[in-house]
């Protein structure tokens, strides 16, 4: 993967904290090494018993969880004071193992997964991102979202499984204009005339797929058996960080 250079992996290791070691016994082992073990843990989908280190590397990264560093360094959009122009939502599937706690059945893709979804701004800054459960309806999600938002965007771009006529009514009394691409065939007058991206449009959702499947190259997110989903809350902010704000 081109994102896994030897540049962003520098840049990656200067965000990370250094390990100290204690005035007696052996020197701690080095970050580097750490960071690298991880890496490949998340590329292969190997087990932990194949990585070196890996329960020094399980701690190192829980406690970077822990204490905010990896959401810290993540380029994070401001939506207190001022309201955002345009947003993004996009949602994925990542299939993950049918006996995990953590999956359920997706009837859109007739699959086992994790379904997670983001909203991004037209310049890559994160707004919001939500890790949930497979079965769960992309609308219910998106609801949940919007709720958790001090104050709603001016435009929202999205595709058309976010489609509802009473959000729609809602958004607009708060001035907020739901963008939903719709098909040739598509001719229902509630909907208004029909409304097409433009390259600026396709531009940001462009970016959002690209993490996507950046994403989903990871082997290791397919075999995740954590009920509370913690290394794959990691995954998600690693990669945030390496799609976004590395490049």
């Amino acid at each position: 993967m081109r994102y896994f250079n030897e540049k962003n992996i520098q840049k990656f290791l200067e965000i990370l904290p250094e390990r100290r070691g204690g005035k007696r016994g052996p020197r701690p082992i080095p970050k580097e090494t750490l960071v690298r073990a991880f890496l490949l843990w998340l590329r292969t989908g190997c087990s932990w018993r194949e990585v070196a280190h890996s329960a020094t590397v399980r701690r190192y990264f829980r406690e970077c969880q822990r204490r905010g560093i990896l959401f810290k360094n993540i380029p994070l959009a401001k939506n207190g004071k001022r309201r955002l122009r345009k947003v993004v939502i996009d949602a994925t599937n990542i299939n993950t193992y049918r006996g995990a706690p953590s999956s359920r059945y997706s009837g859109k893709y007739h699959n086992y997964c994790i379904k997670l979804t983001i909203i991004v701004t037209e310049q890559g800054e994160l707004v919001d991102y939500s890790l949930d459960l497979g079965s769960t309806h992309d609308s219910k999600i998106f609801d949940q979202m919007l709720m958790n938002m001090p104050k709603f965007p001016y435009e929202i771009l999205a595709d058309k499984g976010y489609e509802n006529y009473a959000r729609r009514r809602v958004l607009k009394k708060y001035g907020c204009q739901l963008r939903i691409e719709q098909k040739n065939y598509a001719k229902n007058k509630k909907r208004g005339p029909r409304f097409l991206f433009t390259r600026d449009h396709l531009r940001v959702r462009t970016q959002v797929e690209r993490f996507f499947a950046y994403l989903k190259s990871f082997k290791a997110l397919r075999y995740l058996r954590s009920r509370k989903l913690s290394f794959a809350k990691i995954a998600i902010l690693c990669t945030l960080i390496f799609v976004f704000a590395l490049n």
